[in-house]
């Protein structure tokens, strides 16, 4: 599809970035596309994530393009669609979109394909239909959070699906998932989760309605599943520890836990729901992945043949990350970014101030 570029001096963002300008500097897509690069000069239209939120409108696209330059914190009040090239994007030459906090309070949010710290509800609202998708969360924790100021208010179904949650090291043992009990159905679905501190909980507060399924967490020592509601269900999940087995449901009187598969490598667990079909004390084991799982984009996190983990999710799926059917991104890669596949000049000479005419094809494919 041919697009015109005027006569002028462009510098990428960053190295690799043709793909992503070329594509949204024509106007190409339906939808409006805003691209933020957090260097100058470059080819996008923005250099903050703030600007082209403000200039945006409900249902527009924030496209952050890979620098080597984070950028920042911002506040997302509209509905909006807030995207990065993946957390480990190999193909934009190992460089990612980096940002800090993310605040909402505006309902419909979806944040995709970066590499973040947290994203918190703004104080004073109720925010509905919130998706985090494909994002690697990098922060001490309360990586997902309705704010404690907010209590009143709550929040209804935020999703948080195909991200990698990787602590960092911190002074507090911060929860995964922070809710309160106003939160209803939140969903934490086909997450990489690493969990590091003594007593650290996976979800804080009290989540109603909420299911928690397929996720990979791995352990160190004395983690907790946390606080549920008595409507919430916890399910088809891998717990792996490398420390001293403990009561997982500690602390979790009304947690309905069933068909998960629970190992320390350092002893016994006693299953947290003896009734509901849970594996435990089996060693899961991977198509291409360490026994201790930490998270790695080049790994593979099937079960490998023979894992207990093959067939011990609900009705029979596999437990663990891929067990609800969902293909897992292991690099985050949005499954509706284009990439360019080739580009070509249409003349080879131009007439003097002329504009330049490009010919691009592109694919959609996820990975």
């Amino acid at each position: 599809m041919p697009f015109t570029l005027a006569p002028t001096r462009v510098v990428l963002c960053a190295v690799h970035t043709l793909a992503v300008f070329a594509l949204f500097a024509g106007s190409i897509h339906a939808q409006n596309v805003l691209t933020v690069c957090s260097i100058e000069p470059s080819a996008a239209g923005f250099t903050t994530v703030q600007d082209a939120i403000d200039d945006a409108a409900d249902g527009d696209i924030i496209q952050l393009l890979p620098s080597p330059v984070g950028y920042g914190s911002f506040i997302v009040n509209k509905t909006l669609h807030i995207m990065g090239p993946g957390h480990a994007p190999q193909t934009q030459g190992g460089l990612r979109a980096e940002v800090e906090d993310i605040e909402v309070s505006a309902d419909g949010i979806t944040v995709e394909g970066l590499y973040l710290k947290a994203i918190q509800q703004a104080d004073g609202y109720h925010v509905a239909d919130l998706t985090a998708r494909g994002n690697r969360f990098y922060g001490p924790g309360r990586f997902f959070e309705s704010s404690p100021q907010s209590v009143s208010l709550g929040s209804r179904n935020w999703q948080a699906i195909n991200n990698v949650f990787a602590p960092e090291l911190a002074p507090n043992s911060y929860p995964i998932v922070s809710t309160s009990n106003k939160d209803t159905a939140w969903t934490l679905l086909n997450n990489h989760i690493e969990m590091f501190w003594p007593f650290q909980q996976l979800v804080a507060g009290t989540m109603v309605d909420g299911i928690v399924a397929y996720n990979l967490i791995v352990g160190t020592e004395s983690q907790r599943l946390g606080v549920f509601g008595p409507t919430a269900t916890f399910h088809s999940n891998v717990f792996i520890y490398e420390g001293a087995p403990f009561n997982l449901a500690d602390g979790c009187a009304d947690c309905n836990i069933e068909h998960n598969v629970f190992y320390s490598t350092q002893g016994t667990f006693t299953d947290p729901s003896p009734l509901e079909n849970n594996t435990v004390n089996l060693p899961p084991t991977f198509l291409d992945a360490d026994s201790i799982p930490y998270f790695d984009s080049a790994a593979d996190y099937t079960p490998a043949p023979g894992s207990p983990a093959i067939g011990a999710g609900l009705f029979g799926l596999n437990a663990g990350i891929g067990g609800d059917l969902t293909p897992f991104s292991y690099r985050g890669y949005p499954d509706n970014l284009p990439r360019l596949t080739s580009v070509s000049n249409l003349y080879h000479i131009l007439p003097q101030g002329a504009p330049l005419e490009i010919e691009v094809e592109w694919s959609t494919e996820s990975e």
